[in-house]
């Protein structure tokens, strides 16, 4: 009836997060759901050329605002970076 994704799309490169939705639509009963949770990072990339107050709020005491970005994108493993538009128009996923 339902997938739960919470962390687990960044961890992967694009071709293999296509697959494993692919897999999620085929097991889902009709009506199904998939819930996904991703870093926003493009809410972080707004930040960066914006006022950076986001950035620093949630990465404070960064050498500089691109070594915070660049955190947020390479560290904990992170293989692809998302928000709502890419979410949406690329994967196929209507986010709420």
């Amino acid at each position: 009836d339902a997938v739960f994704l919470e962390h687990v799309l960044e961890h992967f490169p694009l071709e293999t997060v296509l697959a494993m939705l692919a897999e999620c639509r085929r097991v889902l009963a009709p009506g199904g759901i998939v819930r996904v949770g991703v870093p926003d990072f493009g809410r972080y990339a707004e930040s960066y050329a914006g006022d950076r107050s986001f950035l620093e709020e949630l990465r404070p005491g960064r050498p500089t605002p691109l070594l915070a970005l660049a955190e947020v994108a390479l560290s904990h493993g992170h293989r692809s970076v998302w928000d709502a538009e890419t979410l949406e128009r690329y994967v196929g996923l209507k986010v709420s």
